[in-house]
């Protein structure tokens, strides 16, 4: 027995694969299309119509909840939502619904397949390499005894706060290390609008496109070392290990990469 049907994550696939069709099709042959009202196209206006429909309602609908929490409580402080969609509703600026669709669309687009192929690859890497999960534990029960006491029943009640998750820094460190090793986006290109010289000194004329391999990057001995292939969090973390420092690698300057 499969899993029920979502509609919005039905319309956001379908959308997302007739988008990607558009950078795939000449232009002319999807504007025409599109026009003709043919083919994904046809699909793609209808998944868009649902998707806004959607994200209409989350908003109005949180828009409606914080205000009641802040008649209740007295402080646009104190709310139970902290997300990233309630922190832009929050702010002094007032941003217009169509506004806070894109932001709200953006963030699932950016995050959404690429959070879970990240996540599959680290828990992957993890049973591959029990030493790396006993120190992840360890660090989350020294963060946890810390700011939550003894009792490690108590421990899961609420989720992690930002605090807590930035006491994390092995953790961080084997994700950044599962993404070097496996980035969710592979691959990745740019479109050239003015004529340009890269770092390296190529150059790279108006109009043209300029493709780049993070999956090989990231295995490069000259960068990383002969242990380049290996799952090693520790050569993200400072020599005390205590913080990830802002530059890892001063030697990859000047040749394009920073």
């Amino acid at each position: 027995m499969g899993l029920p049907e979502n509609p919005f994550s039905m319309s956001f696939d379908h959308a997302t694969e007739a988008t990607l069709q558009r950078f795939i099709l000449p232009q002319i042959i999807w504007k025409l299309k599109k026009w003709l009202g043919l083919g994904m196209e046809t699909s793609l206006s209808r998944s868009l119509e649902h998707i806004d429909k959607y994200l209409s309602n989350i908003i109005n609908s949180r828009k409606l909840d914080l205000l009641n929490k802040q008649q209740i409580i007295g402080s646009s402080e104190t709310t139970t939502h902290d997300d990233l969609l309630s922190r832009f509703m929050k702010k002094k600026e007032s941003y217009t619904n169509e506004f806070l669709q894109h932001v709200a669309l953006n963030f699932i687009l950016a995050g959404r397949d690429t959070s879970s192929v990240a996540l599959s690859w680290f828990f992957w890497l993890c049973t591959l390499n029990p030493n790396v999960e006993e120190k992840i534990l360890l660090e989350l029960c020294t963060v946890l005894f810390e700011t939550r006491g003894d009792d490690v029943s108590k421990w899961v009640d609420e989720p992690l706060v930002f605090e807590e998750v930035d006491c994390l820094v092995y953790l961080k460190a084997a994700l950044l290390e599962t993404l070097r090793l496996y980035p969710s986006v592979p691959e990745d290109s740019k479109h050239v609008i003015n004529d340009d010289v890269l770092p390296s000194g190529t150059f790279v004329s108006t109009g043209s496109a300029v493709t780049y391999l993070i999956y090989s990057i990231g295995r490069m001995k000259y960068i990383w070392g002969k242990d380049c292939l290996d799952f090693k969090p520790e050569r993200w973390l400072s020599a005390d290990g205590n913080k990830i420092p802002t530059n890892l690698f001063p030697s990859m300057q000047g040749q394009g990469f920073v």
